[in-house]
């Protein structure tokens, strides 16, 4: 489930996202941009956009249920809303706000993801392998902070339930997959970096069956574990911006705006589709993932008393 050490919200992914745009620029591979990865121009030059997997969607529907930001749950019609939380304890608003100053992590936010309940009867156990996409971006008008994730082989599977139990999901991370991280400064300084990616940035635990029979499954991407993998990779100016992440911030009037995208999952909220249109991960020559089913919504960082090592 969503770990939020620092602010402990959650969203509910329920909203229709379809009209809330998220995601960066592919942009040419470039290895100036930072040392400490592995995402040079292939040879033969070019941007060299790397082939995607399959990114075949997994038969029937997945329907969100809320977002997960740590150990808090929020619905989605807070995730999605501009204006800042008013309650003493955050009831409306941003689906995420506020940061602990003492918390010793290195991203704002620990962990994100979705609470789902697949809605389709699965006959035989079925694995679709696709990618997850994540974007933290500024709405500034100067120099922007981004921080962009991406997982390129995240295998997911349905596996039928005996008698009247329920279908199971479960979702993996292959050897074979890499993490793609992609970090931009106040000072519009970047960073780009590229590693073996974890089976544990991708955490999944299943819950009660919903009334219907539906098992409830939240998945989230560990964000701040990626982040302390990517600064493990870095050197030189890429391990200097990486750095600066723990303290990005935004004031109430411009919060940063929030996508993860799964792009082999279809998912609904009642009968309308949630897609995010696309998130992509600046300069890494990895095709972006376009219209896959997730969320865009807002949220509000507070700046750090003072920065933790």
């Amino acid at each position: 489930m969503f770990k939020y050490k620092n602010a402990m919200i959650s969203m509910a992914v329920v909203a229709m996202l379809a009209a809330c745009g998220g995601g960066g620029g592919g942009g040419d591979d470039d290895s100036s941009a930072g040392g400490g990865g592995t995402n040079n121009p292939p040879a033969g030059g070019g941007t060299g956009v790397v082939a995607p997997t399959t990114d075949q969607k997994l038969a029937g529907d997945f329907s969100v249920a809320n977002v997960l930001a740590g150990p808090v749950v929020i619905g989605v019609d807070d995730f999605i809303s501009k204006e800042p939380r008013t309650g003493a304890d955050n009831t409306g608003g941003y689906g995420i706000y506020g940061v602990d100053p003492t918390a010793a992590t290195d991203a704002p936010l620990d962990t994100i993801g979705l609470r789902l309940a697949y809605d389709n009867s699965a006959t035989a156990e079925t694995t679709s392998r696709g990618r997850i996409a994540f974007e933290l971006k500024d709405q500034a008008t100067t120099e922007q902070e981004v921080l962009q994730i991406m997982i390129d082989q995240v295998d997911v599977t349905v596996t039928p339930g005996a008698g009247d139990a329920p279908d199971t999901v479960s979702f993996a991370v292959p050897s074979t997959a890499k993490m793609y991280v992609y970090a931009k400064n106040s000072a519009g300084q970047e960073a780009n970096v590229s590693l073996a990616a974890d089976d544990a940035l991708v955490i999944d635990a299943q819950s009660t069956p919903t009334v219907g029979g539906d098992l409830v499954t939240d998945v989230s991407l560990d964000v701040n574990a990626a982040v302390l993998a990517a600064k493990g990779a870095a050197s030189g100016q890429a391990l200097s911006v990486i750095n600066s992440i723990r303290n990005f911030s935004a004031p109430k009037e411009t919060p940063f705006e929030v996508s993860l995208s799964y792009s082999n999952l279809s998912i609904v909220r009642g009968a309308d589709p949630v897609t995010v249109p696309a998130v992509s991960v600046t300069k890494s020559g990895v095709a972006g993932v376009a219209n896959g089913g997730g969320l865009t919504g807002y949220s509000q960082f507070e700046a750090r008393a003072a920065a933790v090592e």
